[in-house]
């Protein structure tokens, strides 16, 4: 070997070495550890056994050679043999064998450093010529050798592992030690004697902790026996027992017969034990004996005295409740004196005397009252009422004058009529109203005596408009029957008819029920529940809520899309395996496995995602969120999710496990076929369960804006109206004040011209004053001074007052003003919202074919500059801009009509164009269909007649694959419409499916140059093609009929009359209007004529909610358009009625409206005549058969043809007809194949 090479075999060699001796100290510490745990373990043993039981010399000179001798072994085999090889006494491994286990601890090593050993070892001996080799082979194991760090083979982790156990011995040994240290001691240095005798002392001394006693006849006596153990002792040398020694005493003293009770100790300790002397009649004495190592251990004597007194035998209690309570006289058990009842009952107590004769019994109470009771003979009698809680005793005094010792202490305890109790069991305490208006209310009451009444308590905690209720009102609720203590009561709350309440969107109820006792004489006493609350939510809540169950159901869809990907990938990688390895081994079957279980878990989420569409389907149904034509496609979109999961799938891993379990290669590859096909078609599901979904959701998002935008429309409406009203206000108002003001300058004027004349008599009386002196000047001046002064008070006040009342008035118009600024402002925000709303339907609509993209940007754009005019109108409410905000409001309210009308159009529009679009391809679908049949049909006759080998069956073969790729080309277009319809079913996959493997079966038997085996797969494929035809001739006319008159979910014929039935309400409102109109005296209306004219507008704005109700049930475009006019012409008659206005313009529209109505009746029943026509749906669905050669074959192929191109054509109200000729003709076929046998056999 080369320098190099030497170097590294040496310096492995050396790590090797150390390795050995890394080895070697991890046995020695095993063994050390094995070793103390095991001598600790035996040493444990024998010190517990000789502290137990004191083992004679013989017994422990064995136990302790049994522990020599077990110390010489261990430590000989687990300490000596390693420790020998440490210190180079004994042999230690060779190389070779340090490497084996080198490499059988690291596999990258494996058997490479035994190789190279060997090699290194070789390379020194071997022939010349081979060491080149042998050192390049050397280097590079030793290279690949060098990078492991195999000096931790070692890690000592057997001797951690023993030393947990090992340390379970030592640490019982260190517990006995400091849990009993004079007991270890003594039993080691016993055992260290193991020749000596050892005498055992006494373990316990026993005491009485009674002495003397005096009892009475009949009494108790409780004896307790005390073991304490000796000084050089501990506890676990107490007895088991103690013996327990009676004597009676007779006339000539105590018997010297001795009972023996055997007594139990009391405790876990073991150092007491009782004894309890029960019914004593005489004098008696007693002592405590105890054996113990071999011995008796004994107290002294000790005597009982008994003695008579008298004592109650038994006592009799009676108890008679007040009448109120309806409850019968009772007595209690014989010795119970103790009395619960209620206050005022009458308690009768009779004692049974026993003992000396009796002279006085009492009943003493613990108030400090005491009652007399009649003693005769054996017996004391009385009575008292119980009022209050206490206790009392029965005290008694012997003629001798002892006393009963202790009376028992009677406990006395009034229980008033306890209150009812009750509680909601349902709804939750926070529960949402359904636009029913009728929650279901359930609640518990229980009570001791029964109900007199219960009442439900309700106020509107918030409201969004208006001022909620302070005070709850109340709603009387029946009460069953009286004398019933727990009812169920379930209430079914009319809250528009019981409350007369007008619940808006976002207005909280909140109630309670409080029930009533029939305490009549106490009082009633009742008991309330907890406040709960019930919110009615906003539309805009409700489509939250929805939007939310969608975006669960689209997660999990992507949940189920991933799953579905990550199973492909986890199928390719075992089909690979599979084909690499040419068989199914345990990794496979390990595969197979794990897709059954990634199966079931995509089951499952299919359930889920199931649960959560039905649950969106609810949501739009409760909350009537959506127009039945889309609730319906949310039913047919259930059915579809259903059928994600086909059991298919689970049966064909089934067999594919079966077939590599069994090794067989052809029914593996089928297997693999067949699950492979079953994933593929549940990703197809999937996807179309998708892309119905989605685009179900962009037409339910379409009718949210609608909705939406007609509900700010109506909003905007409202807040015009209340806007009129206070600019009306505010007119009148500024009328006033200005009349007001007018007055003050007429009465200026008049005040200015009396000074005037005031000024002129002054002047007069002035003369006169001085031709009468200067004492009468003087009192006329502060006379005429005091009429000036409050002349000016007057006028001054007066203006105050005025000004004050204005000041109010003018408050309570900024109040309003800022209320509906307020509202104008939470207006904008949902436009804000909806603005988003529609932003993400735009976004979504990118991904859609068909979808209105342009108009629905062109919606957008329109819509930007909505949230600040409507911020604008909000400050010019607050400006006092009444007038230019009624006019933006009113504006407002036309683009948000105009707006939902336009998103009405565009779902519509969206609808027909797709419905055409799928119309299409599936009469595209089903000419290829037929014409597919038609040429086989050709090609079987073709083919029936050439023999085997014929040269004619190449071309017969070319021309049914390309019959076959024909059919796949139509089968795709199926799929991919079927991801657009959702009445589509899997018969119409299965047929298509079914039909190109019988083709693809006769191409291959034509192949193999045989053409009598390809005629039932080529008669079996036409009867495929037949049975797929028929299915899309059937959704044809379903989609057909769909578009007609019953597409909305009401017929032709009830739209029909509900028009009707509208046109005869608007003629009799018609003629009210003209009768009005001729009766009306100049432009003003009276009280009567108004109140009219607001019955007239409640009778059109009925007759539009029924056209509204008739337009969402849907009929086709013309007439759509023709009855949303007439809603407008309505509208605007509606508006002009409430504001009080009417003219013969009004009238003429009016007219209008009628005229419509009916021409809309008259265009539906046109439709009607021409959908009779179309004939009647074909019957039954039996398995057609492909026409024989004796069917006339001009008349099949004439029906084909003419309805090949019908469908080609797109004519389609004769194809229906020929479509039922043309299967009839085969069924007709089919009952004579199938008679014919009848009649050979």
């Amino acid at each position: 070997m080369s320098e190099e090479t030497t170097r590294l075999v040496g310096r492995l060699r050396r790590r090797l070495r150390r390795t050995v001796r890394r080895l070697t100290l991890g046995e020695l510490a095993f063994g050390l550890v094995v070793t103390l745990g095991a001598l600790a373990a035996l040493w444990l043993v024998s010190a517990a056994v000789e502290a137990g039981l004191w083992m004679g010399p013989g017994l422990r000179a064995a136990v302790i050679g049994t522990v020599g001798v077990a110390a010489l072994v261990l430590g000989g085999f687990f300490v000596a043999r390693p420790l020998g090889r440490l210190l180079g006494l004994l042999e230690r491994p060779s190389d070779q064998e340090a490497a084996r286990r080198v490499g059988a601890r690291f596999p990258e090593i494996s058997d490479r450093f035994v190789n190279l050993l060997q090699l290194a070892a070789g390379a020194r001996s071997g022939e010349r010529s081979a060491r080149p080799l042998a050192d390049r082979a050397v280097a590079r194991l030793g290279r690949e050798v060098e990078s492991v760090e195999f000096e931790e083979v070692e890690d000592f982790s057997r001797a951690r592992r023993a030393s947990r156990w090992a340390a379970i011995p030592v640490a019982g040994l260190l517990v006995f030690l400091l849990a009993a240290p004079s007991t270890f001691f003594g039993a080691s240095g016993r055992l260290l004697a193991p020749t000596d005798h050892f005498q055992r002392p006494a373990p316990f001394r026993l005491a009485l902790t009674s002495g003397e006693t005096d009892l009475l006849k009949g009494d108790s006596l409780m004896v307790t026996v005390r073991a304490r153990p000796a000084d050089s002792f501990e506890a676990p040398g107490l007895p088991g027992s103690v013996t327990l020694q009676v004597q009676a005493r007779g006339e000539d003293g105590f018997e010297e017969h001795t009972r023996d009770l055997t007594l139990s100790p009391a405790d876990s300790s073991r150092t007491r034990f009782h004894h309890v002397f029960t019914g004593v009649r005489q004098h008696f004495r007693y002592r405590a004996v105890a054996e113990a190592n071999g011995r008796s251990v004994r107290t002294g004597w000790r005597e009982a005295t008994v003695r008579e007194r008298p004592r109650v035998a038994q006592l009799q209690v009676t108890l008679d409740p007040p009448a109120y309570s309806g409850l019968p006289e009772r007595s209690l058990a014989a010795g119970t004196g103790d009395v619960t009842a209620l206050p005022g009952t009458e308690v009768a107590v009779e004692a049974s005397l026993a003992g000396p004769p009796t002279r006085q019994a009492l009943l003493r109470f613990a108030d400090g009252d005491v009652d007399t009771l009649a003693v005769s003979d054996s017996a004391a009698t009385g009575s008292f009422s119980l009022e209050d809680d206490g206790s009392y005793r029965v005290a008694l005094q012997g003629e001798n004058g002892a006393p009963n010792d202790e009376p028992i202490r009677h406990r006395l305890q009034t229980t008033s009529d306890a209150a009812p109790t009750v509680s909601f069991t349902a709804p939750a305490p926070e529960a949402e109203l359904t636009d029913a208006l009728r929650p279901q209310l359930q609640w518990q009451m229980s009570d001791d005596f029964g109900f007199a009444q219960q009442k439900l308590y309700y106020r509107l905690a918030e409201r969004r408009r208006g001022e909620p209720m302070k005070e709850f009102a109340s709603v009387e609720v029946p009460t069953g029957r009286p004398g019933l203590l727990d009812q169920q009561v379930t209430y079914d709350w009319l809250l528009k008819q019981t409350t007369g309440l007008t619940l808006k969107p976002g207005d909280v109820l909140e109630y309670y029920v409080r029930v009533w006792d029939n305490n009549r004489v106490a009082g009633y006493q009742s008991a309330r529940t907890r406040a709960q609350r019930l919110r009615l939510p906003s539309a805009t809540e409700k489509y939250q809520q929805l939007e939310n169950i969608q975006q669960g159901a689209e997660e999990q869809m992507q949940r189920l899309r991933e799953q579905s990907e990550e199973t492909r990938r986890q199928f390719e990688s075992l089909r690979e395996e599979v084909r690499r390895t040419r068989e199914g081994g345990w990794g496979a079957q390990r595969q197979v496995e794990e897709l059954q279980k990634r199966r079931q878990q995509m089951q499952q989420q299919a359930k889920q995602l199931q649960r959560q569409i039905e649950k969106a389907a609810r949501q739009m149904q409760q909350g009537e969120l959506t127009s039945p034509e889309t609730q319906r496609q949310y039913e047919q979109l259930q059915q579809v999710a259903k059928q994600i999961q086909s059991p298919k799938l689970k049966k064909a891993l089934q067999k594919l496990q079966k077939a590599m379990q069994e090794m067989d290669m052809e029914k593996m590859q089928q297997a693999m076929e067949n699950v492979e096909l079953n994933e593929k078609q549940y990703r197809e599901r999937l996807k179309r369960t998708r892309e119905l979904f989605e685009k179900i959701k962009a037409q339910q998002e379409m009718e949210e804006i609608a909705k939406r935008a007609g509900e700010l429309a109506e909003e905007e409406r409202r807040l015009s109206e209340e806007t009129q009203e206070l600019e009306k206000e505010s007119a009148g108002e500024r009328k006033k004040e200005e009349r007001a003001e007018e007055k003050r300058g007429k009465g200026e004027n008049e005040e200015s011209s009396g000074d005037r004349s005031s000024a002129k008599s002054s002047a007069k009386k002035q003369e006169r004053e001085r031709s009468e002196g200067p004492r009468g000047k003087e009192g006329e001046g502060q006379k005429q001074r005091g009429q000036q002064e409050r002349g000016q008070q007057e006028r001054g006040q007066q203006p105050s007052d005025q000004k004050k009342a204005g000041q109010k008035k003018r408050g309570k118009s900024a109040e309003k003003r800022e209320g509906l600024a307020r509202q104008q402002e939470r207006a904008r925000e949902k436009m804000k919202k909806l603005r988003k709303k529609m932003q993400k339907l735009s976004k979504d609509m990118k991904e859609m074919r068909g979808a209105p993209k342009q108009q629905m940007q062109k919606m957008r754009k329109n819509s930007k500059q909505m949230p600040q005019e409507m911020k604008k109108n909000s400050r010019q409410l607050r400006k006092g801009q009444l007038n230019k905000a009624r006019q933006g409001q009113e504006q407002m309210q036309r683009r948000l009509k105009q707006m939902q009308q336009s998103m009405s159009k565009m779902k519509k529009g969206m609808q027909r164009k797709r419905k055409r679009i799928n119309m299409a391809g599936l009469r595209q679908a089903l000419a290829r269909t037929l014409r597919l049949s038609k040429d086989q049909e050709a090609l079987r006759a073709r083919s029936g007649g050439l023999s085997a080998g014929s040269p004619a069956l190449r071309e017969v073969t070319r021309r049914q694959s390309e019959l076959a790729d024909g059919l796949r080309a139509t089968r795709d277009s199926l799929t991919a419409l079927a991801r657009k319809i959702p009445k589509m079913t899997r018969a119409v996959q299965k047929e298509s499916r079914e039909a190109l493997e019988a083709m693809q079966q006769a191409t291959e038997a034509m192949t193999g140059r045989t053409a009598r085996p390809a005629g039932g797969h080529q008669k079996t494929a036409m009867k495929n093609l037949n049975e797929l035809a028929l299915l899309l001739s059937r959704l044809v006319e379903q989609m057909q009929k769909s578009q007609g008159g019953k597409g909305g979910g009401m017929s032709a014929k009830q739209m029909r009359k509900s028009l009707k039935q509208m046109a005869g309400q608007q003629k009799k409102l018609n003629g009210q209007v003209q009768q009005m109109l001729n009766q009306r005296q100049g432009n003003r209306l009276s009280q009567d004529q108004s109140q009219r004219l607001k019955q007239m507008a409640k009778q059109q704005k009925a007759i539009q909610k029924q056209l509204e109700k008739l337009r969402k049930q849907g009929a086709d475009g013309q007439t759509m358009g023709s009855l949303e006019k007439v809603a407008e012409q309505m509208e605007k008659t509606i508006r002009q009625m409430q504001r009080q206005r009417l003219d013969r313009e009004t009238l003429k529209r009016q007219q209008q409206i009628r005229s419509r109505l009916l021409q809309a009746r008259q265009s539906l029943q046109k439709q009607g005549r021409t959908n009779q026509r179309r004939g009647q749906e074909a019957e039954g669905d039996a398995t057609r058969a492909q026409p024989a050669s004796e069917v006339p074959e001009g008349e099949a192929q004439r029906l084909r043809r003419s309805l090949i191109r019908s469908l080609e054509s797109g004519y389609a109200p004769d194809y229906e007809q020929l479509i039922r000729r043309y299967f009839e003709l085969l069924q007709e076929q089919e009952q004579r194949d199938g008679r014919a046998p009848q009649k050979q056999r």
